[in-house]
């Protein structure tokens, strides 16, 4: 089964190591100089593109489900709002990821959050 990885800038060159993941996403301030590492080609420590991608892999109605599984994988998981709000409009989901991620509740505080996977998509093929 596919995943998708999130990790902190701090932690990428061990992840890129463990994980080998086949492309990098990264959402960084434009200031913020971040090298792409050699073993891979596009880095994604937001957990509000996670849950899009993961949304956007698996069938409309699922939202809740991978918001869920996003809590239950990452007690500090936060996604964005906004980015979910405008991800949630483009691939046409009438609301239901901002409403899934209402539904998460409060995250936990933690100084700096931790390498995870998401599995895409939740539901079997078929």
């Amino acid at each position: 089964m596919s995943a998708i990885y999130v990790c902190p800038k701090s932690q990428l060159p061990n992840a890129v190591r463990v994980v080998r993941p086949s492309h990098l996403i990264s959402l960084l301030d434009p200031a913020d100089e971040m090298p792409t590492p050699d073993e891979v080609s596009n880095i994604s420590r937001s957990t509000a593109s996670a849950l899009t991608i993961a949304c956007m892999l698996d069938e409309p109605g699922r939202e809740a489900a991978i918001a869920r599984l996003l809590r239950t994988r990452v007690p500090h998981a936060q996604p964005n709002r906004l980015l979910v709000a405008h991800a949630d409009e483009l691939l046409r989901r009438d609301g239901r990821m901002v409403d899934a991620i209402d539904a998460m509740g409060p995250a936990t505080i933690v100084f700096e959050g931790v390498l995870f996977a998401l599995p895409v998509p939740l539901t079997s093929p078929g």
